[in-house]
């Protein structure tokens, strides 16, 4: 996406949202259960990626962020953290990796990244805290940078694809040390609205 195209009202993320420019919250508590455990002084940008395995129709922002950290593997590291009820089901999601699901428009699943089972939710409500909203669900994007200081978040979906935000032009500017695209304060109806874009289809498994 352009610079000077933003996102639907509900997938915009404005310049005073609450998490940007706050610490990240400690991931100590997660449980990897691919990949190792992601340290934000490893120099490099972090992406933490809250998903599901019940949130199929999400997939494809799954296999778009493991797209991603292929693209820019020396930049970036990526930690999935599960919103699913058990860590039984992130072993089952890992189980289909690399298989084909036609009927959420995915022919290989992938999550070339970290994933880890958030137990007892601990990192899920600490980034709802900084974030200052009431639930985080499938498909939101936190940027952490190697200082450990949340510098941009974005929410995706089904109908919202990671080609379709500005996730990567984000990304890019980082890298480069050039300014980030701003979208300016948010407006009142996006505040009305945003609590239903983060809660996502979650609340219902709990």
């Amino acid at each position: 996406m352009a610079d000077d195209k933003k996102p639907p009202a509900a997938f915009t993320t404005y310049e005073d949202d609450a998490a940007l420019g706050k610490a990240a919250p400690s991931l100590a508590t997660l449980k990897y259960l691919q990949g190792e455990p992601i340290d934000f002084a490893a120099k490099k940008l972090t992406l933490v990626l809250f998903w599901a395995k019940f949130a199929e129709g999400d997939y494809t922002v799954i296999c778009d962020v493991s797209k991603l950290k292929q693209k820019y593997a020396e930049n970036i590291q990526v930690v999935g953290v599960s919103v699913d009820p058990a860590e039984e089901h992130v072993a089952k999601f890992i189980t289909k990796l690399g298989k084909a699901m036609p009927e959420v428009s995915v022919t290989s699943l992938e999550a070339d990244f970290a994933l880890a089972f958030d137990v007892d939710k601990t990192v899920r409500t600490a980034f709802q805290k900084v974030a200052a909203v009431s639930s985080i669900g499938p498909s939101n994007i936190f940027v952490v940078d190697a200082t450990g200081n949340i510098v941009w978040r974005e929410q995706f979906g089904q109908k919202h694809r990671l080609y379709q935000g500005q996730l990567e032009a984000q990304l890019n500017h980082l890298l480069n040390g050039t300014p980030l695209i701003q979208n300016g304060p948010k407006p009142k109806a996006a505040e009305e609205e945003e609590e239903t874009m983060d809660c996502g289809d979650d609340d219902m498994f709990f």
